[in-house]
């Protein structure tokens, strides 16, 4: 997405540009004087920035320690990503993956609040990926939709009374047996949560400047994906000082 404008005698400009807010992340403005001069950066409410195991994932997310890279799983058929399971041992498995790991053990939440253990089998370069519940049934009906997240129940009598008057009538279908599952995994890096603590502390803070550059536009000499990597790089970088001095906590 792109737009233009013509600045006034002092520098200033206002333009408008549509941008799909679920997949808008970043900013580039060009001052096309001479030099010309680039700056890239964060736009406010940022969209999550999403990807699978499996397919290309940069580096600077698989080796992210600042704790704002989470791991989401989802139904294979839910191809939307809306319904994560509620999986407790994020960070863990975030160490997991990043060593590579087959087989890895977790815990995922039901929706009565009972946690059971799970496994999860990773298949890094074929993007198949099984998860092992030792028993489960899954509540598919309107309610539970609304609400976000996959609705997972120890049994069966566990969603019987789930689904009565008083707690969810809508829920009138269920998948039984719901125990090896087929999954995607999908790293998730949101900052806006992060940015969120950070004006608590400090109100007037404004997003930082990640790349400026006089000259050429960087788009004419880096592919998208280098110039991605080298924004998520300098968002890490900038969040890691944050954290790291204190000033949010991790």
């Amino acid at each position: 997405w792109s737009s233009s404008a013509i600045s006034d005698d002092k520098g200033c400009f206002n333009v408008t540009f549509k941008a799909e807010k679920d997949f808008a992340h970043w900013i580039g403005i060009t001052a096309e004087n001479e030099p010309s001069v680039n700056l890239y950066s964060v736009i406010p409410d940022a969209a999550p920035l999403q990807f699978l195991l499996g397919e290309e994932v940069p580096e600077v997310i698989k080796e992210d320690s600042s704790g704002i890279t989470a791991v989401q799983i989802y139904d294979k058929k839910d191809l939307d990503h809306q319904y994560p399971f509620h999986v407790l041992d994020n960070e863990s498995v975030r160490h997991s993956l990043r060593r590579e790991e087959k087989e890895m053990t977790l815990r995922v939440k039901m929706a009565d609040l009972t946690v059971k253990e799970a496994k999860l089998l990773a298949g890094y370069t074929r993007n198949e990926h099984t998860l092992e519940l030792e028993q489960g049934v899954r509540c598919t009906g309107e309610g539970c939709r609304r609400k976000g997240y996959t609705q997972l129940f120890p049994n069966h009598d566990a969603w019987y009374t789930h689904t009565q008057p008083t707690k969810s009538p809508e829920c009138k279908s269920v998948e039984i047996n719901y125990e090896n599952v087929a999954v995607k995994v999908v790293y998730v890096w949101d900052v806006v949560p992060w940015w969120q603590k950070a004006t608590k502390v400090f109100p007037f803070l404004e997003w930082p400047v990640l790349i400026s550059s006089t000259g050429e536009k960087l788009e004419n000499y880096k592919s998208t994906n280098e110039l991605a990597n080298e924004l998520l790089e300098q968002e890490r970088v900038w969040f890691e000082q944050l954290i790291n001095t204190g000033l949010i906590d991790s």
